[in-house]
């Protein structure tokens, strides 16, 4: 009863917070189909709509479980990897910040580690959107696939600094 106490509290705090992971997730949700839709926001807003009033997500975003932190996790991950494939060539901060943010969500749960060949996938698609641009004279595939094995070295770092510790 009201006003809570102890226990009580704990755990409409700990509630509370599992709901603005929720509200994180749903506006991840929103930015992910704009960055891909620039010019159609209706379909940024049907998307984000989906996700929040999907019954089972509010069902879990509105309970205390690692299943919160690991969808808000990699909710982030997509936007990250969705601005990786729109940019010419991804900055070290920003495969930096993609590594630890996948490394959180390894940490928080088992299905985070599924995010690790998803971005070395994007940055390999990205790879290729560069490659096929090209000139045909300049259409070496070694120096593409150093620089694709550099960028996946430079954000699976974090991810071993991160969660490493946790599975070894």
């Amino acid at each position: 009863s009201f006003p809570w106490q102890g226990v009580s509290l704990a755990v409409h705090l700990a509630r509370l917070f599992s709901l603005f992971m929720g509200l994180g997730t749903v506006l991840c949700t929103y930015h992910i189909v704009l960055l891909i839709f620039p010019k159609k926001p209706i379909f940024a807003l049907g998307a984000m709509a989906f996700n929040a009033f999907n019954p089972m997500f509010i069902f879990v975003s509105a309970s205390i479980n690692n299943d919160n932190l690991v969808i808000l996790l990699s909710s982030i991950v997509l936007f990250i990897l969705a601005r990786l494939l729109h940019s010419v060539k991804p900055s070290a901060l920003r495969l930096l910040t993609l590594g630890g943010v996948i490394g959180l969500a390894c940490l928080s749960k088992l299905s985070g580690l599924a995010l690790i060949p998803l971005a070395a996938l994007a940055l390999a698609l990205r790879q290729m959107s560069e490659w096929k641009h090209r000139p045909e004279s300049m259409r070496d595939w070694m120096p593409l696939l150093r620089e694709w094995l550099c960028e996946c070295i430079t954000m699976f770092a974090p991810v071993l600094l991160v969660a490493g510790w946790w599975y070894y």
